[in-house]
């Protein structure tokens, strides 16, 4: 929606942080709350900065190649709390786990390279294009790991306050940037309209990704992700027209073997194990 309406980047992450902060702070109110805790900030403005960092990131890498790369590498990103989950919580792996996740990355692959036969190609610097990639990838990553370590130190506790001072971080290194740069802070329409449904909509999955965290990371993020993807496919072709080719519908069968494993993954694996 906010490249289709032509939103400023910076203006549109500013009112979309606003937005998304404003909604999880009204949400503090319903659920218990230990505001003083330091742990509760630092983990929040770290994450904060990392989701900023995160949209920088592919901002760039859209500037110098095709965005199938960045949506993909953006999406891989949650391998980084899968991997890094079973180390520091005490979660069971089970065989079915990886195949899920190759699931999820040949889904992945697939949408990507229906993207790029719509005709992205590469029009920047190779390396430097590699090097945002890597940002996108490690950005995102550990700012999902940040939901893992959310459950780890509060439980099912400050949820929303810190989804609040997420976006607060993340509003307040935008406009940081916008005054250093000497950049006016002018509002359009179209990025006031674009900034709050998106910042409506985000505030209220990551509090939902926050209270699923008591679940495997092999579901939770997969199973989020895969839903994500998919329903975003479908709405885009609804709403812009958009249609599916011969790789993005090879992509959707296998994101939905990927869903309905991700859902029955304790029964299979145990009616599978004693046959």
């Amino acid at each position: 929606m906010a490249e289709r309406w032509q939103c400023r980047p910076s203006v549109f992450i500013l009112v979309f942080a606003v937005t998304g902060g404003t909604f999880a702070g009204a949400k503090t109110f319903s659920e218990s709350t230990t505001w003083l805790d330091p742990k509760l900030w630092l983990l929040g403005i770290g994450m904060g900065l990392l989701f900023d960092l995160a949209i920088y990131f592919v901002m760039q890498a859209n500037r110098l190649g095709p965005a199938s790369a960045s949506w993909t590498v953006l999406n891989l990103g949650l391998l980084v709390p899968i991997f890094v989950s079973p180390f520091i919580v005490d979660e069971a792996v089970l065989w079915l786990d990886p195949i899920i996740v190759i699931l999820f990355v040949l889904m992945l692959l697939m949408f990507a390279r229906g993207m790029k036969d719509a005709g992205e190609v590469e029009i920047g610097n190779q390396k430097l294009h590699t090097l945002m990639l890597l940002g996108i990838f490690f950005a995102q990553g550990l700012f999902l790991l940040g939901n893992k370590i959310k459950f780890i130190l509060f439980n099912e506790t400050n949820t929303a306050v810190l989804t609040f001072i997420v976006y607060l971080s993340g509003a307040t290194a935008v406009l940081f940037v916008m005054f250093t740069s000497q950049q006016r802070p002018t509002f359009q329409g179209s990025e006031l309209k674009a900034g709050a449904i998106t910042g409506i909509c985000n505030s209220l999955g990551v509090i939902l990704l926050l209270n699923g965290m008591s679940l495997p990371s092999t579901i939770v993020f997969s199973l989020s992700a895969s839903i994500a993807l998919l329903g975003g496919v479908f709405l885009t072709s609804l709403m812009y027209g958009e249609r599916l080719n011969r790789m993005k519908t090879l992509g959707v069968m296998v994101g939905l073997m990927a869903l309905i494993l991700a859902v029955f993954r304790e029964k299979l694996a145990s009616i599978l194990g004693s046959i």
